[in-house]
């Protein structure tokens, strides 16, 4: 949508939905799997993250790109078998669905989004510049590193999507958040003495909550438990019928030389 609106394109949705189609196409077959299964927020969406902090991504703005064309690009997303959400987010989805796979090895994830990287899965970014192929653009995320990652946003928080007047520990960013951890596996311990030391036990355990709550990506267990009940039948939808939305990959290049082993990508 971007590359049509620089070009000037403000009044040929059709053009708009084919570039939007043709990159979705793009980044299924770098991936290199043989199904998908890919998640949309629609329109009228109602987050349950407001419901805890209103003020959750309230300072964002759209793209000229996005105001002009979101129409056309959630219609391109709902043509290529995308499933719209209503309550929860799409990497919330895609964290739910990636829990109920065989190996968390043989689950690519495609995505943009740092938070991601709480989930185990092979990720694939498909802004980072090089080819599909080159290691820049993958990194292998291990339960081990999930969760640290994870913990480390707890204390950090995100100021691109939360106030820091409400969430995190002020002043503590990931490197710093880091050295606070150390080599200790004890996370939730770290990140209770941290929060404690600055705000005291009190508005320590608040904002701990609320962070963790905004922070963290479902996974479909009991750990969903702070969700709306919106928000519970939606995750429990996706889990009884992802199965039935997964989309093979048409991908006739692939199938006539075969695929490029992904486990040379990486250092494990």
């Amino acid at each position: 949508a971007s590359v049509q609106y620089r070009a000037g394109n403000r009044g040929n949705p059709s053009a708009v939905k084919q570039q939007v189609q043709r990159f979705i196409s793009t980044i299924k077959k770098s991936s290199q799997c043989d199904n998908f299964i890919s998640f949309y927020q629609g329109d009228k969406m109602k987050n349950f993250r407001k419901d805890i902090l209103p003020e959750y991504k309230g300072h964002r703005t759209k793209s000229d790109a996005i105001a002009c064309w979101k129409p056309t690009i959630l219609e391109a997303f709902k043509e290529s078998g995308a499933i719209e959400l209503k309550y929860i987010e799409s990497d919330d989805a895609i964290s739910v669905v990636s829990t109920l796979m065989d190996g968390f090895e043989k689950c690519v994830i495609i995505s943009s989004d740092k938070d991601m990287k709480q989930v185990p899965a092979l990720h694939y970014n498909p802004y980072k510049k090089g080819s599909h192929l080159e290691a820049s653009r993958w990194y292998l995320s291990t339960p081990e590193f999930g969760e640290k990652f994870f913990w480390i946003q707890v204390m950090t928080g995100d100021p691109t999507d939360m106030p820091s007047t409400e969430c995190g520990i002020q002043g503590v960013g990931h490197k710093t958040a880091e050295k606070i951890i150390g080599k200790s596996k004890k996370y939730f311990e770290v990140m209770k003495k941290a929060y404690t030391e600055k705000y005291g036990k009190k508005e320590a355990i608040v904002r701990a909550s609320v962070t963790y709550k905004m922070v963290r990506l479902l996974d479909g267990t009991d750990k969903d438990n702070y969700l709306n009940e919106s928000a519970k039948k939606e995750v429990e939808l996706i889990k009884d019928t992802y199965e039935s939305n997964i989309i093979g990959v048409d991908n006739p290049i692939t199938e006539l030389f075969g695929r490029e082993p992904l486990a040379n990508l990486f250092i494990h």
